[in-house]
């Protein structure tokens, strides 16, 4: 993948450590706040919602690029627990 190609929202939202680490980044209710933003991952980040926290998804856009640099994906919750998974059962 190209470094300069657009960042979607889902990755966004992975780069900061998934949508658990962003509702709580924005101090939202659990529950109410994992619904908003699973959807974001699908429906898009709202504007307001860029503009209120703006240094924040500079820091995960940040993320994103170096990885798009190294070549490595980012990981994503499921890959984090496929690995756990994988490392418990020693495969």
């Amino acid at each position: 993948m190209d470094s300069t190609a657009e960042i979607s929202d889902q990755e966004l939202i992975d780069a900061l450590g998934g949508p658990l680490a962003v509702v709580q980044r924005l101090g939202l209710p659990r529950y109410y706040g994992l619904t908003r933003v699973c959807n974001w991952r699908a429906r898009g980040i709202p504007f307001k919602i860029r503009l209120q926290y703006l240094a924040m998804w500079k820091e995960a856009g940040k993320i994103v690029l170096a990885h798009r640099r190294q070549g490595k994906p980012l990981p994503t919750y499921w890959n984090k627990r496929r690995a756990a998974a994988t490392s418990r059962i020693g495969l």
